[in-house]
């Protein structure tokens, strides 16, 4: 990416491995990945909201706790 980088003009860009960005993706990374399987195993004709505050409440614990 430094061609397309120096090519735009941005002159200081200095590259992040590591950070509070990478941080914050990898949640939504986890949060994408988790939805998806919920989303592929959800039933909603049964029940419609239950099992969303089931999965955020079951998500959140993982995130916070077992991870």
């Amino acid at each position: 990416y430094r061609d397309a980088v120096s090519r735009a003009g941005f002159r200081n860009h200095v590259h992040q491995t590591f950070g509070l960005r990478s941080s914050v993706e990898r949640f939504f990374g986890y949060l994408k990945d988790r939805t998806r399987v919920f989303y592929n195993n959800i039933n909603p004709k049964k029940t419609p909201f239950t099992p969303l505050l089931d999965f955020l409440e079951l998500f959140m614990h993982w995130y916070t706790e077992w991870r």
